[in-house]
């Protein structure tokens, strides 16, 4: 029994009929690793969606220990991307998941309402940041 398959050749226009090894591996392998999904450089897993929008979002679940992700989370962490870049932001989340349990820090479940109560939490953090440097 023989099989054929089809995959496209280095210009793209013509097609291969029966290709042998290489061509079918470089097929493949160009078919896998498209430039459309990016690659993380360390661990070579593919990875689905914004880079950006994954970071906000897997800081906040490490941070927090939430699992659940809705696409409104997805929403406010691209908005928060596009305002504030996406590592100031995980490195807020960060900073503000350390200060979270003080008295009258504001309550966060998720990424909108991190993003809902950024003006809070902003005030909350610059008040603990002028203790901190009075009381050293």
């Amino acid at each position: 029994m023989q099989i054929t398959l089809y995959i496209r050749n280095e210009n793209w226009k013509q097609f291969v009929k029966e290709p042998n090894k290489s061509e079918l591996i470089n097929g493949l392998l160009r078919l896998h690793y498209s430039k459309s999904t990016p690659v993380s450089k360390d661990t070579k897993q593919i990875e689905y969606g914004n880079h950006d929008v994954n970071l906000i979002v897997d800081t906040f679940k490490k941070a927090f220990g939430t699992t659940k992700t809705t696409k409104y989370d997805r929403y406010a962490a691209s908005r928060l991307a596009k305002e504030y870049g996406a590592k100031y932001t995980a490195n807020s989340i960060k900073s503000y998941a350390e200060r979270s349990k003080d008295k009258f820090a504001p309550s966060v479940n998720s990424v909108s309402e991190f993003e809902t109560k950024l003006p809070a939490i902003r005030s909350f953090m610059e008040r603990k940041r002028s203790e901190r440097t009075i009381v050293e």
